[in-house]
C-alpha cells in the first residue's frame, strides 16, 4: 500500500485511494502508539527518580546530586501550575530555594507555620498567628497580626487584637476571615509573607492573595502589602476590606476612633498612653473607610459583607473600636496589583502626627527597600559558612528569626512565637540563644542579653534562676521549678562572650550575678558531690500519663551544665583577679565531675552493648532512671566526661536506642509528649511515642564533633540535612518535635527559636570549624 499510495496513478483509481487510506491510518495509529510509549517511559523515569530521592534524600543531596529534586519539582509544577497562583512565584528565596517546599495540595491535613513575630529592633513588637494553633484545632482566629506592642508602656497593652481582611471577587463574597488559610514565610530581607492558599478549604477561582508584613528596623510603623493576582484571561474586579480591631478596653472605659482629615488617617485612642493610627499609601484606586464597633452593624466587616460598601462613618466610641478601608481595583488578565497600608503606635497624639509625616515622605516600596537594606547589613555582620541554596535559606531565615526573638529593649530571647507558649523567656533556652548569636558573630545581641541576665530576678535564697520570665517585661513567670541547668549555662555564656570578643564589660557588670550563681553550686555540695536535684531539662514535675507528681532528680543534663558553669566560673574569677574564688570553683567542678562518673554511669551488662550515663538519679530513692535520654550527651560536649571510652560507648547507646527517621534523635525512651501525654498542648500530634526532637538531634551532632572531629563530618552533615528536610512548610524553623511516623512538624511551639533555629545555626558553624562546641575547655 505504501508503494502504491505514493506512485503516480490516476487520482480516482480504486487501488490508489484504498492504499492512501491504509497508509494514512497506519501513520496516525503508529504515531499515537509512539507518543503513548514516550509518555509511559517519562512516567517510569519520574517514578524512579522520586523513589530514589525519597529513599536516600540526605545522602544524594550531600553529594550534590540535585537532579532528583529538580526533575520532581518541574514535573509537579508542570501538572499543578494551573492550580497555583503566579503571584506566589514572586515570593521565593534566592536561587528558587522555596519553590520546592510549596509543592503539593494545601488541605485539612497540611501543617503550616502557625505563628511568628517581628520587632523594629528598637521599641516595637508585632505578633502574628495563623487560624489554627495545632492540627487538631478548628480555626480560632482570623489569620493576621494578633498583637502590636510598644516599649512606651513596657509592652503591656496591644493596640491590635486582629489585623485581617475580607474579599469581594466580582459578585462572590469571601467575608469570613477565619476561613482563610495558607503558607507563611519569613524572608532574609525582612518580609513576612502569608500566601492565602485556600478559603474554607478551597482555592478562590480567578484570584489569589498574598499578604505581607514589614516592620522596618528603627522605624515606628509597620506596612501591610496585598498582592492580588488575576489568573483568568479576562479582567476581574476585586474589592478588598483591610481592617483592624483594637483589644477591648477595661470595664467602664471606652476607646475613641475618628477620621483625622488633616493627616488623612484613621485614629484610635486606645488609652492615654497608647495612640494608634491607620493609613493608606496613595495610588490604590477607589477607597472607602469605616470606623465602628468590633462587631455588630457598625463594624467595617459587617458593612462590607452586607452592603459591599463602607458607610464612611468618621467617629465612634466603644469598648473595642474597629477601623477599616475598602479598596476596589480592576486587575488585567494574568496580571497583579499591589496595595499598601500602614499602622502606627505611639504614646502621644503629637508623636503619631510626626510619624505620619515621616511615612508620607516616601512611598511604600522605598520603605520596604530601606528595611531590606537594614536586614542585609545586619546579616553581613555575622559569619558566612559555605552552604547550598537550601541550606543558606534555612541558615539566614533562622538568623533573622532569632534576631526578631529578642526583646528590642531589654535584650531577652523569647523561646517560641507560638501563642500556646505565652511568649516566655525560658532561662536555659535564652542563655543558649545568646551563646549561639555570639558564636555566629552577632556579639552586640549577645552582650545585650548578658546585661539582661545580670539583672534577672533569682529564686528565693539565690537558689538559681527562675525557669521562665516574661518576654515583654522580663519579670518571672510561673512554670515548673526548680531547674538548675540554666545556672551552669549562664556562667558558661559569660566566659564564651569574653573568649570570642575580649570584652570584659559584661563580666564586670555581671560579677554579682556570676558570684551568686557560683556560690549556689559551691555551697550546695551535700549530694555526694552532685548539684541539687531539679526537673531539668524536660520539666517533668508530673507523670505524663497519670499527671501525678514526680520527685526531683539529679538529671545528667543539669549536672553536665553545672560542671561547664563551675569550670567557666573558675576562669572568670581568674580574669577579675580573684584566685581564691577561682580555686574554689575549679575544685567544686572536679568533685562534680567525679560524682558524675561514680553515680550516673551504668556499667555494661550482658544484655547491653556498652555502658552509658543514666538519665537521672532519683533524689529520694537514690535509684537511677535507666532510660536512655538524648540530652545526656551533654556530658560529652561540655567536657564533664573526660573518659573517651565511656563517652564513645554512651554516644553509641544513645544513637542505637533513640534514632528516629534515620538521623533524628528522640528525647528519651517512652516519651509520651505530643503523643498520649495528659499535658499535650494541642492533643495528639505524632503517630507514636518518643518523637524526634531537633534540639537533641543537634546535641548528638555536637557530641559526634567532640569525639570524632573531622571524621564526624558526613554524619553531622546528614543530621543537618535532616533538619532541613523537617523544617516547617516553606523553609522555616519548626517546633520542638517532628512526628516520627509521618515526618510532619508538630505545630505546637512552632517556630521554636533556640530549639530549632538556634541549634541549626550553631551546628552548621561547628561542622565547618567556625565555632567550637559549648565546652569551656574548647576556648
Amino acid at each position: 500500500c505504501f508503494r502504491h499510495a505514493y506512485k503516480a496513478a490516476p487520482p480516482k483509481a480504486p487501488r490508489f485511494l484504498v492504499c492512501r487510506l491504509v497508509a494514512f491510518s497506519f501513520l496516525v495509529f503508529g504515531g499515537f502508539l509512539l507518543l503513548l510509549l514516550l509518555l509511559l517511559l517519562l512516567l517510569l523515569l519520574l517514578l524512579l527518580l522520586l523513589a530514589v530521592c525519597d529513599m536516600r534524600p540526605s545522602r544524594l543531596r550531600r553529594r550534590g546530586v540535585a537532579l532528583c529534586a529538580v526533575l520532581a519539582c518541574a514535573a509537579v509544577l508542570a501538572t499543578a501550575g494551573a492550580a497555583d497562583c503566579p503571584v506566589f512565584d514572586k515570593f521565593d528565596l534566592p536561587n528558587g530555594a522555596l519553590a520546592a517546599r510549596r509543592l503539593g495540595e494545601f488541605n485539612a491535613d497540611t501543617r503550616p507555620l502557625p505563628s511568628f513575630a517581628l520587632t523594629n529592633w528598637k521599641d516595637l513588637i508585632l505578633t502574628w498567628s495563623g487560624p489554627r494553633d495545632n492540627p487538631n484545632s478548628p480555626p480560632v482566629r482570623p489569620t493576621g497580626v494578633t498583637g502590636f506592642f510598644s516599649a512606651s508602656d513596657t509592652y503591656t497593652a496591644s493596640a491590635v487584637a486582629q489585623d485581617t481582611f475580607a474579599l469581594l471577587v466580582g459578585d462572590t463574597m469571601y467575608g469570613e476571615p477565619m476561613k482563610w488559610d495558607g503558607d507563611a514565610q519569613m524572608f532574609p530581607d525582612g518580609r513576612f509573607a502569608t500566601l492565602m492558599r485556600v478559603y474554607n478549604g478551597s482555592s478562590v477561582p480567578g484570584v489569589c492573595v498574598a499578604r505581607s508584613f514589614f516592620l522596618p528596623p528603627q522605624e515606628e510603623f509597620y506596612i501591610v502589602e496585598y498582592n492580588l493576582g488575576n489568573t483568568l484571561n479576562t479582567p476581574i474586579t476585586v474589592s478588598i476590606l483591610d481592617y483592624t480591631v483594637a483589644p477591648a478596653a477595661v470595664a467602664s472605659t471606652t476607646q475613641t476612633g475618628y477620621y483625622d482629615e488633616t493627616n488623612d488617617i484613621l485614629r484610635v485612642t486606645i488609652s492615654p498612653s497608647a495612640h494608634y493610627a491607620y493609613g493608606v499609601f496613595g495610588g490604590t484606586g477607589d477607597v472607602e473607610y469605616q470606623i465602628g464597633d468590633a462587631t455588630g452593624n457598625s463594624s467595617p466587616l459587617y458593612q462590607f459583607v452586607n452592603s459591599q460598601h463602607l458607610s464612611g462613618q468618621n467617629s465612634y466610641n466603644s469598648q473595642s473600636v474597629s477601623v477599616g478601608t475598602m479598596t476596589t481595583v480592576t486587575i488585567a488578565p494574568q496580571s497583579d496589583v499591589s496595595i499598601f497600608f500602614y499602622r502606627i503606635l505611639q504614646s502621644s497624639s503629637d508623636a503619631v502626627v510626626q510619624v505620619v509625616e515621616r511615612v508620607a515622605g516616601s512611598d511604600a516600596q522605598t520603605w520596604i527597600m530601606q528595611g531590606a537594606q537594614s536586614y542585609s547589613a545586619w546579616l553581613e555582620k555575622g559569619l558566612h559558612p559555605k552552604l547550598s541554596s537550601y541550606q543558606q535559606a534555612l541558615y539566614e531565615v533562622s538568623l533573622v528569626s532569632m534576631k526578631n526573638s529578642i526583646n528590642p529593649t531589654n535584650g531577652a530571647f523569647v523561646a517560641s512565637f507560638h501563642p500556646a507558649y505565652e511568649f516566655k523567656v525560658w532561662g536555659r533556652d535564652a542563655i543558649f540563644a545568646g551563646m549561639i548569636m555570639d558564636n555566629a558573630g552577632y556579639h552586640d545581641e549577645a552582650a545585650s542579653f548578658l546585661h539582661w541576665l545580670s539583672s534577672a530576678q533569682l529564686r528565693d535564697n539565690d537558689m538559681g534562676l527562675h525557669t521562665c520570665y516574661s518576654w515583654f517585661n522580663g519579670l518571672p513567670v510561673g512554670f515548673v521549678e526548680p531547674q538548675f541547668d540554666s545556672a551552669g549555662a549562664a556562667l558558661l555564656s559569660y566566659l564564651i562572650h569574653y573568649k570570642l570578643t575580649g570584652d570584659m564589660e559584661p563580666i564586670t557588670a555581671g560579677i554579682n550575678m556570676i558570684h551568686r550563681l557560683e556560690d549556689f553550686f559551691i555551697d550546695n555540695d551535700d549530694y555526694d558531690g552532685l548539684v541539687p536535684p531539679d526537673y531539668s531539662i524536660w520539666e517533668e514535675s508530673s507523670d505524663g500519663h497519670t499527671g501525678l507528681p514526680l520527685d526531683p532528680s539529679h538529671f545528667t543534663f543539669t549536672q553536665a551544665m553545672a560542671y561547664a558553669g563551675l569550670y567557666s566560673a573558675s576562669q572568670l574569677e581568674l580574669l577579675v583577679g580573684d584566685s581564691g574564688r577561682a580555686k574554689a570553683a575549679q575544685s567544686r567542678a572536679e568533685s562534680l565531675r567525679q560524682a558524675i562518673e561514680t553515680l550516673l554511669w551504668v556499667p555494661e551488662k550482658s544484655n547491653m552493648d556498652g555502658g552509658y550515663y543514666c538519665r537521672s538519679l532519683n533524689a529520694t530513692s537514690k535509684q537511677p532512671d535507666l532510660r536512655h535520654d538524648g540530652s545526656t550527651v551533654a556530658v560529652v560536649w561540655t567536657g564533664a566526661s573526660q573518659n573517651t571510652s565511656r563517652s564513645t560507648s554512651h554516644l553509641k547507646q544513645i544513637i542505637s536506642t533513640l534514632t528516629k527517621l534515620e538521623y533524628g534523635i528522640a528525647r528519651y525512651e517512652g516519651d509520651p509528649f505530643f503523643y498520649n501525654s495528659v499535658f499535650n498542648p494541642g492533643g495528639q500530634e505524632v503517630g507514636a511515642e518518643s518523637p524526634p526532637w531537633p534540639v537533641v538531634s543537634m546535641f548528638t551532632a555536637w557530641a559526634e564533633i567532640t569525639l570524632y572531629e573531622q571524621a564526624a563530618a558526613p554524619t553531622v552533615d546528614a543530621r543537618l540535612q535532616w533538619m532541613l528536610d523537617h523544617s516547617a512548610r516553606g523553609i522555616m524553623p519548626a517546633g520542638e518535635a517532628v512526628d516520627g511516623v509521618s515526618g510532619q512538624i508538630v505545630m505546637s511551639s512552632c517556630p521554636d527559636l533556640y530549639e530549632f533555629a538556634g541549634v541549626y545555626i550553631w551546628t552548621v558553624l561547628m561542622e565547618q570549624g567556625l565555632a567550637p562546641t559549648p565546652n569551656p575547655h574548647a576556648f
